[in-house]
């Protein structure tokens, strides 16, 4: 195993308690430990990512330390790009779990999306039905279509 790969090593393991590894820290940003991730390329983060042991990954915040990694490592700020490379290792098991959390996610959001059009559409509809029989509350909400339809009717 090369240098760079063994302190790409110790870094994982012993920054986990000296750094803060939260990607999203919004006191410090993990700016040391990204510093520290720095000195590595792309494709040293990427076979350190391959040395770690599967006993890494049950250490507290080692998740935050992968994600930081994975983050660095990716061309493209997805990781998609980093699942060929990592095959058949614990951090690809790792980045295929955050990635589907992350789908999972997306597609929950876009249901809650979804259902929040449907409920603006049936109340559009349910003041539209009320408009139709009351012209000045029509005028007040300015439901110009609903004014239509009530003088289209003949309604005063």
């Amino acid at each position: 195993m090369s240098e760079k790969i063994e302190d790409f090593r110790d870094l994982m393991v012993n920054s986990l308690g000296k750094y803060c590894v939260n990607p999203f820290c919004t006191t410090c940003g993990s700016l040391d430990f990204k510093d520290a991730l720095n000195k590595f390329t792309r494709d040293e983060i990427i076979e350190g990512l391959k040395s770690l042991p599967e006993e890494y990954l049950d250490l507290r915040d080692s998740d935050d330390a992968l994600l930081t990694c994975f983050f660095k490592a990716s061309l493209f700020g997805t990781g998609m790009d980093l699942i060929q490379p990592l095959k058949d290792t614990p951090a690809s098991k790792e980045l295929e779990s955050i990635l589907k959390h992350e789908k999972d996610h997306k597609l929950y959001l876009k249901n809650i999306e979804v259902q929040a059009n449907e409920q603006r559409y049936k109340r559009v509809l349910m003041l539209r039905e009320r408009a139709k029989k009351n012209i000045w509350g029509a005028v007040r909400r300015k439901d110009n279509e609903a004014i239509e339809i009530m003088l289209s009717r003949g309604i005063d």
